[in-house]
């Protein structure tokens, strides 16, 4: 990759982190322009896509960069959450498990496949995804909600308590786990 190229995909970065959509995506489209492989770029166009809220748009240039290297565990790792997201939790869990084959630790990719597996209804198994990642980040407050939402589902209350209880000392604006933390302590009848 050129300087030129890379001090592109630097700025379009910069100004996606600030909200300057139009902007990154000029930035990006730049170095695609002049480079049509240049796997990053297609893959930060598809983040950019993810984070406007159009998936669909998302999965074609993360797929275009999966395609040109296709050994890249984050970006199969987020054409696996884009996939999730557009309602083929089976085709997430195979762009992830090939993730995961290259790099089995990832820890992006293991949170990754526990929301697919969960999507699927396999909580147990999301369950085992979320532990594994949580022993390298204890963290993460959204996998605490994670894991949370899971053993809710697997009708572990008590567990499904701490771990919400977790992530909401890490993060005590999350949505998500205030959400969950309602209904476990609902189905607790620990509400008043």
């Amino acid at each position: 990759m050129s300087a030129k190229h890379h001090a592109l995909l630097v700025k379009g970065s910069q100004c996606q982190s600030a909200g300057r959509f139009a902007e990154a995506e000029s930035c990006y489209r730049r170095v695609i322009k002049a480079d049509p492989g240049n796997a990053e770029a297609w893959h930060l166009l598809g983040l950019l896509a993810y984070q406007a809220e159009n998936p669909a748009e998302a999965e074609q240039h993360i797929r275009k960069a999966v395609s040109l290297a296709p050994a890249n565990v984050g970006f199969l790792s987020n054409l696996g959450l884009v996939l999730k997201d557009l309602g083929h939790p089976e085709a997430a869990e195979k762009a992830l498990k090939r993730a995961l084959e290259i790099e089995p630790n990832s820890a992006a990719a293991l949170n990754n496949l526990g929301l697919a597996l969960q999507a699927q209804e396999r909580f147990t198994e999301a369950e085992s995804c979320y532990r594994q990642v949580l022993e390298k980040a204890p963290q993460a407050a959204q996998l605490h909600s994670n894991l949370g939402l899971t053993l809710r589902r697997l009708e572990r209350l008590d567990e499904a308590e701490t771990s919400l209880k977790r992530a909401l000392e890490l993060a005590p604006d999350n949505v998500d786990s205030l959400l969950g933390m309602a209904s476990v302590l609902g189905e607790m009848g620990k509400l008043e």
